[in-house]
């Protein structure tokens, strides 16, 4: 039983039994009311379009069937009253914890952590902070560790946007203007730090890791 005053939610998983979990964990506490459900980005957008301004919090999963949740976490903050967001996940990664808190999630929880842990990170994101899970503490490291200049973001953005258009280094250098060996140096980096063998599997691999739109 939630209360007349209750915050509305928002929950968006591909997976029906965690968003009966979650609405239970949430309406028990009388604090929290589901209003909508979702169980895919698209089935998300059309609920977000149709909410109402009452609504204050997003509980989604960072990735559903292989698509990734990051423009709907704009979405979401970019209403005329922004949600509040939390993530539920499996597959968080420093890559995707960057590219999450920068659309705007301010809480990360694995999808099997206690229903007291999730009610904490909403109170948490509510009052303005930002909720991690200790589970995700190596995560966060590796995200300080991996950040890179915006600069170099850019660069390996578009170098990964080239190799999954096929282009081979000469077609990558009359792209970009830049030497060939410099074009070939900057592909076995970025190969390095994705810990791949192949610029086929760095495609994959930045494709997993929403590198890639």
């Amino acid at each position: 039983m939630f209360l007349r005053d209750a915050h509305q939610v928002l929950v968006v998983d591909d997976q029906t039994i965690l968003r009966a979990g979650v609405r239970t964990v949430l309406e028990r506490t009388g604090e929290y009311h589901v209003l909508a459900e979702a169980s895919s980005l698209g089935e998300a957008e059309v609920r977000l379009g149709t909410l109402p301004d009452t609504t204050r919090i997003l509980v989604s999963d960072i990735q559903l069937r292989r698509e990734w949740a990051f423009d709907l976490i704009r979405a979401a903050r970019r209403r005329e009253r922004p949600l509040d967001v939390v993530v539920l996940t499996e597959c968080l990664t420093g890559w995707n914890l960057r590219c999450a808190l920068q659309a705007g999630a301010r809480g990360f929880l694995p999808k099997d952590t206690a229903g007291g842990s999730l009610v904490d990170a909403l109170r948490c994101v509510q009052d303005g902070g930002v909720y991690l899970h200790p589970r995700f503490g190596i995560t966060a490291v590796d995200a300080v560790r991996s950040q890179g200049s915006a600069e170099r973001l850019v660069s390996e953005e578009r170098m990964l946007t080239l190799l999954a258009g096929g282009l081979r280094d000469r077609d990558m250098s009359r792209v970009t203007g830049r030497p060939r060996g410099a074009i070939n140096r900057e592909i076995s980096l970025l190969r390095r730090r994705l810990g791949v063998s192949s610029r086929a599997a760095a495609v994959t691999v930045a494709l997993r890791r929403g590198m890639l739109a």
